[in-house]
């Protein structure tokens, strides 16, 4: 018995987090969830052709900075090709995101803030990234290992090499999703500031130089990849020439971005907004003299990151809800702080023989009440297919040596499970599609690919405003190649909203 209890007390922490994760990412195991999200789609089927010797932006066209295809190449080579490999290591790393945040909470909170907290983020996390595999989710182990890490520098003013390494995570995260970067530019800031105020301007001015520097030698070491590869051109082009682009507003979108921006609706659905929300008002009325230094800076930290992860979700005018990921780490910190509080007043009106664990798992068993059904809901819909049909009817009607052409804005659900390689760089037609981007030569190119490859497939599953093989810039050579493309194809089939079209046997 009292081994039991010593086992326990050493790795309770890591049962509780353990346990809460299960509860995310379980359900989407490969076992459970046949198949993935649209984007997943797309960086599953990177990473098996990197596998496969293709580069990114070059071979593969998708907007994201490289790491994610990277780290689903790394996952697929681990598992032979499955999808384990990938949900194995999602696994690790939300593992280590939400063992980070623990702590951190537990440090400065308390337990019962850490358990409760731990609970609230990860239960949203499951209503945001629906099935998982997203580059918000990839960055949050880099997100909470900063604030983790911020969080060590303030205590031990020694160890001014954390900040190198604080400064190497942003570089990761940076190459993991360009606006996931909100910690350390809030970091920067109270840097700035304490260069400006502080006696000890030297100290703090190392600090940030060493940040810069981690940042750094990340950026200039993927950058470096990319140039010996002779892919500079096309990465710069893609991963960040078409976001900028791709984030500028569209005529009259400027009051969508205004209302959009006061509409939280994928995070203030779930208790830790309005509960973060409180425990924001609280540190901003709490006299800063009743914080510990360390946890004053912590969440002065936060806070700039929670107003600098508003603004870059709402930098496109359309606003997903996985988007709202990048909010969890600093909305876990306040409503950590908020709990704490709660607790105090608890403990003033005499409650202190209940263990805070038992009130912790009453508190979540209260909170859940009002989600049970949704989560039932998401469960159940993970286990449908999608795109069965589809993935059945490519599977008996080609080869695998075949290609297969899919007309869509994002989704390569179809070439990745079918492992039927897509015949042109541009595996979606996203940017065939953007006026502001899309070039004369780049759809000349497009189609030169499909007349040279002639994939077995031509899927139209377009979006109701995109016509098959209608582009925003015209000319008398796009006109007779599309012509010419589908002069070669018949139409076969329609299929659950898809047309389906055939090439013509010679």
């Amino acid at each position: 018995m009292k081994k039991a209890r010593s086992f326990l007390d050493l790795y309770k922490d890591f049962i509780i987090v353990l346990l809460a994760i299960l509860c995310v990412l379980l359900p989407v195991a490969p076992v459970f969830a046949p198949s993935t999200g649209v984007d997943s789609s797309v960086f599953m089927y990177s990473g098996w052709r990197i596998l496969n010797g293709e580069m990114p932006y070059v071979d593969l066209w998708d907007h994201k900075p490289p790491l994610v295809y990277y780290i689903d190449a790394l996952g697929l080579f681990i598992s032979g090709g499955s999808t384990w490999g990938i949900w194995i290591l999602e696994f690790i790393t939300l593992f280590l995101a939400s063992f980070l945040g623990f702590s951190l909470v537990k440090k400065h909170f308390g337990e019962l803030a850490a358990i409760i907290s731990t609970y609230l983020w990860l239960i949203n996390l499951f209503f945001l990234f629906k099935g998982g595999n997203l580059t918000e989710q990839w960055a949050l182990p880099f997100q909470f290992g900063a604030l983790f890490l911020f969080s060590k520098s303030q205590e031990n003013q020694n160890k001014r090499w954390i900040f190198f390494v604080i400064g190497i995570l942003g570089g990761l995260a940076f190459m993991t999703k360009q606006t996931a970067i909100g910690i350390w530019l809030a970091i920067g800031i109270f840097l700035l500031i304490r260069i400006i105020v502080s006696e000890d301007r030297k100290t703090s001015l190392h600090d940030l130089a060493l940040m810069v520097m981690g940042v750094s030698v990340v950026i200039l070491l993927v950058c470096g990849y990319f140039i010996i590869k002779g892919a500079w051109k096309e990465f710069w082009d893609v991963a960040f020439g078409y976001n900028f682009i791709y984030s500028q507003p569209h005529p009259n979108s400027i009051l969508n971005r205004i209302q959009s921006f006061f509409y939280l609706n994928y995070v203030s659905r779930q208790f830790i907004f309005p509960i973060s929300v409180l425990g924001i008002v609280s540190y901003l009325i709490i006299p800063k003299k009743k914080l510990e230094p360390a946890k004053a800076a912590l969440l002065f930290i936060a806070l700039i990151d929670v107003v600098f992860e508003i603004i870059f979700i709402h930098l496109r005018d359309n606003v997903f809800e996985h988007y709202c990921i990048s909010l969890l780490p600093a909305l876990m910190l306040f409503s950590g702080l908020m709990i704490s509080i709660w607790e105090t007043w608890i403990e003033n009106v005499g409650v202190t023989k209940i263990s805070k664990t038992v009130i912790a798992l009453l508190v979540i068993i209260i909170l859940s009440y009002g989600i049970v059904w949704d989560y039932y809901d998401y469960l159940v819909g993970y286990q449908v297919p999608y795109d069965k049909e589809a993935i059945q009817y490519v599977e008996a009607n080609t080869q695998p040596t075949d290609s297969v052409y899919i007309w869509t804005v994002v989704d390569l659900r179809v070439n990745f499970y079918t492992k039927r390689i897509c015949p042109t760089r541009f595996i979606n037609a996203l940017p065939l599609q953007e006026y502001a981007y899309v070039t004369e030569d780049m759809v000349i190119e497009f189609l030169d690919d499909l007349l040279e490859a002639k994939p077995a497939l031509i899927l139209d599953n377009h979006p109701v405003d995109w016509d098959l093989f209608v582009f925003p810039v015209d000319s008398q050579t796009i006109d007779e190649k599309v012509t010419l493309l589908m002069s070669q194809y018949e139409k076969v089939n329609s299929l659950n909203g898809w047309t389906i079209y055939k090439l013509i046997p010679k």
